[in-house]
């Protein structure tokens, strides 16, 4: 998986389902992390992400929280 894009999340959640259908139609690979059972997840999404909430989706250097595809259509297309 490359490394430069993650999505961070607990156990199955209807907006995670939205992110996780929309990378898939992009033909996007990335990392998932289950913060519900990984505590260096949790970690990571709060400490260097600064976000507390799921779903967290990394693209680059650029945090987005929740499903905002057109903010993710932005980072992703250049």
């Amino acid at each position: 998986p490359d490394a430069s894009r993650s999505l961070l999340h607990p156990t199955r959640l209807t907006t995670v389902q939205f992110v996780e259908a929309y990378l898939s139609a992009r033909g996007i690979v990335y990392e998932e992390r289950d913060v519900s059972h990984d505590k260096a997840a949790v970690f990571e999404m709060v400490r260097t992400y600064g976000s507390n909430t799921t779903p967290t989706v990394v693209i680059g250097e650029e945090v987005v929280v929740g499903f905002d595809p057109f903010r993710m259509d932005e980072l992703l297309d250049d």
